[in-house]
Formats: C-alpha cells, structure tokens, sequence
C-alpha cells in the first residue's frame, strides 16, 4: 500500500489571494450553515477582518498612488526627475547652482567660506613631494 500525503498551502503574503480564500470560505459556510464545521462566531470574526483588511488595502493603494505623484512633483521641483538638470530653470537645483555660482564668483580664493552657506567644499593641495592632500569642509 502506498503511502498519502496532503498539504493544504495558505497564499502566504499574497493578500488578494488571501483575501479572496477567506469570501470562498463565507460563501461555502453560508450555503451549508447548518451543516459548515466552522463556528460561527469565527466565520463572524473572519469577515470583520476581512472587511478591514479589504478598507485598508483600497485606502492604502490609493494614498500610495496620490503619494507617488506628489513625489514625483517634489522630485520635478528639485530638479532631481529623470533627464533634469542643473540647467533646468524653476528647480531648486538650477537655483542653488546659480547661487553656488555667484558665491564661487564672491569669495574667489576663499572659495571655503561656502561651507558656511551650507557646501561641502573639497580642497585639493599638493605637497611638495607631488601628494595630494585633499580638505572637505562642510
């Protein structure tokens, strides 16, 4: 005689899948009410959760679609949207490169005192000995 095995999966972090097993298992257990081995008291619980779960997942996909168009618009605002660059005027890139210009035209040969506008400024000296001595200032 051979030897039977069963498995029964659940659709493991699949939540449509889960959530359509869970409406297949109300749908059985109201046509056989009398007869479902489930308590009812369970098939109750499990369509509060799945009410919830259901609300949540619909809200939650909508706010992350309106959340992706804001960052995307951020994104344009910055400048920082694929094929954006610095001379992208009205960006906040093109404006702070504009300003880094003509603080660099300010302060030419002390090009450092942009660190206290904000900059990371990166000096590099050689010694005598032809090293390279590199300074970031931020």
């Amino acid at each position: 005689m051979s030897k039977r095995t069963v498995s029964v999966t659940l659709p493991h972090r699949q939540p449509e899948e889960l959530l359509r097993l869970a409406q297949r298992i109300m749908e059985k257990s109201a046509t056989n009410e009398e007869v479902s081995p489930i308590a009812q008291s369970d098939l109750a619980e499990l369509e509060l959760l799945a009410t919830e779960a259901e609300t949540n997942r619909t809200r939650s996909i909508h706010l992350r679609e309106e959340s992706e168009k804001d960052m995307q618009a951020a994104r344009i605002a910055l400048g920082i949207e694929k094929g954006q660059t610095a001379s992208n005027p009205n960006t906040l890139t093109y404006l702070v490169s504009k300003m880094r210009d003509v603080l660099l035209a300010h302060y030419r040969g002390k090009e450092e005192q942009l660190s206290e506008y904000g900059f990371k400024v990166v000096t590099n000296s050689f010694s005598p000995k032809g090293r390279s001595i590199k300074i970031v200032k931020e």
